[in-house]
């Protein structure tokens, strides 16, 4: 299958906010039935690329319910992202990592369950040390083996996302950007002159540069994102189908002001 993510910069939805605690100010994760409002708002919204993650609890067990009581048609057209490495403790107190191959695969066949399908998956909480690791690239294999069309790695540091980009095992790269970390942009330029997709995740600083704005400090800090992008997702993480909708409107705004400008 043709790497679905070779697109240009699309808007996609982050799964952390519905199934754990997340952002600036600890928003808690809704209730199930908000969570299944917020999914349906998406696909209203035609935002079809959902990022999750063992790691973010309860998301991959709502994404899957969402998934198996949407219409043939609108669930034909979502595309999930999950990943492996980092696992939820099971009395829910945290999470913690783990890349053996044994750890992986388990973690693999379980959010392959939960979901009901993986179009992506990516190594969580990759690291120098990890990318390369035989497991890794054993359980990769395996996940490319059971159906997965697009491998990638989810980074936090530039020297794990320049490996993953240069070892050609790894089909696009997630890793945070915005106005106040721009620490990617390196990676970010190296990806695009490869012609190598990107996930952009915290576009807002988690929060940080948008506060109670009325939707123009969003739509500024989109347009920085999409300046500096080639293809791929920015990923927007919300609870509310109310902030979904004003996300996805200042996503539209910025696109056009980089397009025009």
């Amino acid at each position: 299958m043709k790497n679905f993510l070779h697109v240009p910069p699309t808007l996609g939805l982050g799964g952390l906010s519905i199934g754990r605690t997340w952002g600036v100010q600890q928003v808690a994760a809704p209730s199930e039935n908000k969570a299944s409002e917020l999914l349906g708002t998406a696909v209203q919204l035609g935002i079809t690329i959902w990022d999750t993650a063992p790691a973010y609890f309860s998301s991959e067990a709502r994404m899957g319910l969402a998934l198996q009581q949407m219409s043939a048609d609108d669930r034909a057209q979502i595309r999930v992202l999950t990943k492996f490495g980092e696992h939820a403790k099971p009395d829910g107190s945290g999470t913690y990592a783990d890349h053996s191959n044994s750890a992986l695969m388990s973690s693999f066949f379980r959010s392959q369950r939960m979901l009901g399908k993986i179009d992506a998956l990516q190594v969580h909480k990759a690291t120098t040390e990890v990318v390369l690791h035989k497991d890794v690239l054993r359980a990769i294999a395996a996940a490319r083996s059971e159906g997965v069309a697009c491998i990638g790695a989810s980074v936090s540091d530039m020297a794990t996302g320049m490996m993953a980009l240069a070892s050609g095992y790894y089909d696009f790269l997630q890793c945070p950007f915005s106005q106040a970390n721009e620490i990617f942009l390196p990676v970010l330029e190296y990806a695009n002159g490869h012609h190598i997709p990107t996930i952009i995740n915290r576009p807002f600083a988690m929060g940080a540069l948008v506060g109670n704005d009325d939707g123009n400090a969003a739509r500024q800090a989109y347009a920085h994102v999409l300046r500096h992008m080639g293809q791929g997702v920015v990923l927007t993480g919300t609870s509310k189908p109310m902030h979904l909708i004003q996300n996805a409107q200042a996503f539209a705004e910025a696109r056009s002001d980089v397009t025009c400008g």
